[in-house]
């Protein structure tokens, strides 16, 4: 099964899990599944269009997806898909 491994804000929405374990061919597949296990996740990690919010980061295996395929890059039953919450800003200099 491909995992998904959650940030720590939104563990809270899939039962305090680190890793969301499911079955799928695609990130979207993914997410879909992961959300089916955990509807709280949903208006957390999909737009209204089922797409990844923008200011979340997805990386599969370790190389970041990009945001306009995201959905459809293909996944293997020993994938990790990371989702991190993107930052931006800061103090000025």
């Amino acid at each position: 099964m491909a995992s998904i491994r959650l940030p720590q804000v939104l563990r809270k929405y899939a039962g305090d899990l680190d890793f969301v374990e499911v079955t799928a061919a695609t990130v979207g597949d993914a997410a879909r599944a992961a959300v089916a296990d955990h509807p709280d996740l949903e208006i957390r990690l999909l737009d209204g269009e089922g797409r990844f919010h923008p200011h979340l980061l997805i990386f599969v295996d370790g190389e970041q997806a990009p945001r306009d395929s995201a959905m459809t890059l293909p996944v293997t039953a020993d994938s990790r898909i990371d989702v991190l919450v993107s930052v931006v800003g800061g103090a000025p200099t």
